[in-house]
Parts: C-alpha cells; sequence; structure tokens
C-alpha cells in the first residue's frame, strides 16, 4: 500500500516526502494550476500534485506524507460526488471524493445522519483535531478552477488602497432554532460584535427582523445584502438560517422578502478587495447536493468579484458549537495573526476543543453556561464542538495570505467630556493619510430608537427604514482627515456638546507600504 500512495504523487516537487503543500487535483486542471503553482513555489512552498483517488487511499497517502515528511497543507481542486452516489461509482473528470463523519449530536437537530466534510483528509492522528490545513476549492471546470486561482493571487498582490481591509460586514437573520436558541445567538453575536472585534474596525450590522433600526427596508434587504458583499469588505459574515441554495427570508407580517440566493451571485461586483464570506448557518456549504445543484458557497467562489473564500456548514449547524467556533476565529484572526486562511481555522477549530484556559474567556465562559443551561443538548456539549469541526468547512485556497495592518499606537485621555476638545497623538510609521475618528461603540446608536411595533408596508414606512438604517449603521461623532509624515503627530477634534457615553477613539493610517490601524474605547461625560 505505501508503493501504491506514493505511486499517486506526481508532478513539481523531486521529492515528495520534502513537500510542504500536496495539491489534490484532476488531470484536466493541470495546466489552468500551473500560475498557481509557480505563485506558491515564489513564496517559498514546496508542492506536489496527488490524483483523486477513492477517499481511503487519499487519507493513507496524505497522512503518509505527513507522518513521514513535511507535509502541512492540502489543497483539493474539484467538487464532491453527490452525496448518493453508489459505491465504487467511477469519479467524474472534475470530481474528488469528501469523506463523511456518523453524526450523532447533529441528528438531534434534525440533520443527516452523516456529514460531508474534508476534515478526516487533515486530521493524521485520527483524534478529531485538524492537524494540517485544509482547503476545497469546489468547482465544475477547469475554467472555474482558473478564475477562483486568478482570483486569489489577485487579492495577495499589491493594490492601491486597503481600506477596505479595516470593514466587516455583518448580516443577521433569523436562526431558525427556536426562539429560545435564537435569542441566545443573537445575545452572543452582538457580544461578539462589540467585545470580539477591535475597536479599530469598522463593523455594518444589517438584521431581518422589521423591529430592529438595522433592519433596511424588508423589500430592499436583498439589495442591501449584495451591496454589503459588494462594498469591498475584510469579512462578510451571515449568522442565521440557511440552505443549499438560499438563506431565510425576512418575514414580516405582510409577507417575507429575500435576503440571498444562487441567483443573486452573478450580481456580485465587489468595488475593492473580495471579501472572505463567513456562513454560521446550515446547508450553505453542503458541497456535495450536487443533484440540487451548486450551494451558496460553491457559486460565490466562482465569480470572478465575488468572495475569494467561504467557511460554512455542509449540513444543519448547531448554535452552541457554532458561536464557540466564531469566537474562536475572532481570537486568532485578531489576536494571533496568522499568516494564512487555512492556518487561522485549523487554529480555530483546535481552539473549540481546548478545554485550558476557557476561563481566561468571558466570551467562552458565557456560551458553556447558556448551553449547559439551555442547549437540548446539554449532556453533550463536548461531543457537539467536535462534531461541528466535521461540518464547517473552508471552500478556497487554505494557502490564501492574510495581510494584516500595521499597529497605529494612539494615545488620549480614557475620560473627556463633551464640548472640549479632544487630543491625540501617534506615531506614523510612514507618510500618508490619517483619518482620525470618534465614534460611538458598536452597541450604540447616535440616537435612540424604539422597537417597531407596528408594519404597514406603506411608501411612507418603507422610506423611514431606509434613513433609520443608514443612520443606526452611522456612529461617528467627529472626525478629522489630515497628511502625515513620518513620526509623531498630534491632532485635536472638538467633541459636540450632545455626546456622551462609550465611544471609540480609532486611527486609519493610509501609506504606500499599507494600512496601519489603532483605537481604544474611552468615555465621554457631559458637561
Amino acid at each position: 500500500m505505501v508503493a501504491l500512495c506514493l505511486a499517486l504523487v506526481v508532478g513539481f516537487a523531486n521529492d515528495s516526502k520534502q513537500c510542504d503543500v500536496v495539491v489534490v487535483c484532476p488531470e484536466v486542471c493541470d495546466e489552468v494550476i500551473t500560475p498557481w503553482i509557480r505563485h506558491r513555489e515564489s513564496q517559498g512552498h514546496r508542492l506536489c500534485l496527488l490524483r483523486p483517488t477513492d477517499r481511503e487511499t487519499l487519507k493513507k497517502t496524505l497522512a503518509q506524507l505527513a507522518t513521514e515528511g513535511n507535509l502541512k497543507h492540502v489543497v483539493i481542486i474539484g467538487d464532491a460526488p453527490d452525496r448518493n452516489a453508489k459505491p465504487g461509482q467511477p469519479l467524474g473528470p472534475m470530481e474528488v471524493p469528501t469523506c463523511y463523519v456518523k453524526a450523532e449530536v447533529n441528528v438531534k437537530f434534525g440533520s443527516e445522519p452523516q456529514i460531508a466534510s474534508d476534515a478526516p483528509y487533515s486530521d493524521i492522528d485520527k483524534d478529531g483535531r485538524p492537524d494540517l490545513t485544509i482547503g476545497r476549492i469546489a468547482v465544475d471546470s477547469p475554467e472555474e478552477v482558473a478564475t477562483v486561482l486568478q482570483k486569489v493571487i489577485r487579492y495577495e498582490s499589491p493594490e492601491a488602497t486597503s481600506s477596505w481591509r479595516r470593514k466587516i460586514n455583518l448580516i443577521a437573520g433569523v436562526g431558525g432554532f427556536g426562539s429560545l436558541a435564537d435569542s441566545v445567538l443573537e445575545m452572543s453575536t452582538k457580544k461578539f460584535i462589540v467585545e470580539g472585534i477591535p475597536p479599530a474596525y469598522e463593523a455594518s450590522m444589517t438584521y431581518g427582523s422589521w423591529q430592529s433600526p438595522y433592519c433596511p427596508s424588508p423589500p430592499e434587504f436583498r439589495k442591501e445584502t449584495l451591496a454589503r458583499l459588494n462594498d469591498g469588505c475584510l469579512f462578510w459574515v451571515y449568522i442565521g438560517h440557511g440552505m443549499p441554495g438560499y438563506v431565510a427570508p425576512v418575514r414580516t407580517p405582510k409577507r417575507p422578502y429575500p435576503v440571498l440566493d444562487i441567483y443573486d451571485m452573478e450580481k456580485l461586483d465587489a468595488k475593492a478587495g473580495s471579501p472572505i464570506a463567513i456562513f454560521l448557518a446550515c446547508y450553505t456549504a453542503a458541497f456535495d447536493f450536487n443533484q440540487e445543484g451548486d450551494c451558496l458557497a460553491e457559486k460565490m467562489i466562482v465569480q470572478p468579484k465575488g468572495p475569494v473564500a467561504v467557511l460554512g456548514a455542509s449540513r444543519v449547524s448547531m448554535p452552541y458549537a457554532m458561536a464557540v467556533l466564531s469566537n474562536e476565529m475572532l481570537k486568532e484572526y485578531f489576536g494571533r495573526q496568522h499568516e494564512t486562511l487555512g492556518e487561522m481555522v485549523r487554529s480555530a477549530k483546535r481552539g473549540t476543543l481546548d478545554s485550558k484556559k476557557v476561563t481566561d474567556d468571558k466570551n467562552r465562559v458565557l456560551l458553556d453556561t447558556l448551553a449547559a443551561t439551555l442547549s437540548p443538548t446539554k449532556s453533550l456539549l463536548d461531543r457537539e464542538r467536535l462534531e461541528n469541526l466535521a461540518l464547517f468547512n473552508l471552500i478556497g485556497d487554505p494557502l490564501l495570505r492574510l495581510r494584516h495592518p500595521n499597529k497605529l499606537t494612539l494615545e488620549t485621555d480614557r475620560v473627556v467630556q463633551s464640548g472640549t476638545t479632544l487630543r491625540v497623538s501617534g506615531e506614523a510609521s510612514s507618510e500618508g493619510r490619517l483619518l482620525i475618528e470618534l465614534a460611538y461603540r458598536r452597541d450604540r446608536t447616535l440616537k435612540k430608537y424604539d422597537q417597531r411595533s407596528e408594519y404597514t408596508g406603506t411608501p411612507e414606512q418603507l422610506d423611514e427604514y431606509r434613513h433609520t438604517y443608514m443612520a443606526a449603521n452611522q456612529r461617528q461623532v467627529v472626525a478629522g482627515e489630515y497628511e502625515v509624515q513620518k513620526g509623531p503627530f498630534v491632532v485635536e477634534l472638538k467633541i459636540p456638546d450632545w455626546a456622551m457615553g462609550a465611544a471609540y477613539v480609532r486611527g486609519f493610517l493610509d501609506t504606500p507600504q499599507g494600512l496601519a490601524l489603532g483605537g481604544h474605547e474611552i468615555k465621554i461625560r457631559r458637561r
């Protein structure tokens, strides 16, 4: 079997045991992946190709290369066979088999008994934790492979502006797990938005509850969802209920309105950077539902100006484990600054199972406490988190380089008074354009909005929805832009008389060397 496994390894690296990247790729894609191969080699990677075969042989070959060699990353190119494919059925020309993990907890949420997952390929010691980074470019043709890989190379190339890398856009729907679970999911999500994302980043909220000030005009919800994708942002995150080809509509007393489906994908046209899309929802990455058509993740990834990568669930998602994973991803991206997307996802997944230092993470303590009290699977929480690792799959290149902003240190008083001058000092690493902003904290709005109690759908009310949605996402109190030179700077902002409460001071410095971000929380007292 060892000789058979190694015989499957072809191309690029002279010694397959020296490769750190295995590309599982059908032969029909060899030509279109060559520019990407050269791009990765220029970054210092050593790659070899592995032809698709049955899943057990793939697992054994990858395990051998990892235990006897230097394998760290696996890139799968091609779609999975349909979930109902008969055993022994020949693979299609663009197919690479996935694995199936028995669902013990997930079935209690109404899911299928088997979870489609590439995770077992990355689990070398078979303890359920990923040892390798892994991602699947789940496409149906060499042309689509070329589109995805060109987008990856473009994402990693120098750019004229990088201000989009400070933006995070969140779309929240109704979870569909029941009123109790939905309320817990909503509460934890809001907490993560406030505490998990550093003050220096902008975060917009689009919420699928007609009673919320963060709800745009319901008939225009689909348009706003696409607009948040096309804005250009670092992460685009959907939280709610999903199916392979769509996410749940916004429901109003009059009628439901669509949020996003596969027919919207051709409208994707990111003006700046392609976002990394994350679906904290059911089925949106069900990449083996071939008879039903491509899922949202598959449709997104092949759009030239759509997301550069998508993380999503292949079956019914579980609220507690999903929330724990999102908490870990926030910590890994903003706290650990991994070089690649695959490393970030791998570490986040492993972190969900780490029982050490949990008491130091108040968000995790909150989730564990709520789940132990309220979850229908409260006696199986460890198993739920383990199963969740198989459930969420990366559709995209795990070697995608994450370019983190440079640090911009800002100094201000931590308690200030309205109507006075805010003095902000810092040091610029290079000349560039500096934006200094005083903004309300993300859980606050510039004015108080009462929860809506009635939905009429009249033109007048829908116009009010538009204005309120825009205003609720505008938290800026005052800002100033400055041309600065390398070295120390001092700027001043006049705090309006009406401002009060928790706020952020944040700075964005665009330089030829890239973006620098900084910020911290302050408190504004009324005079």
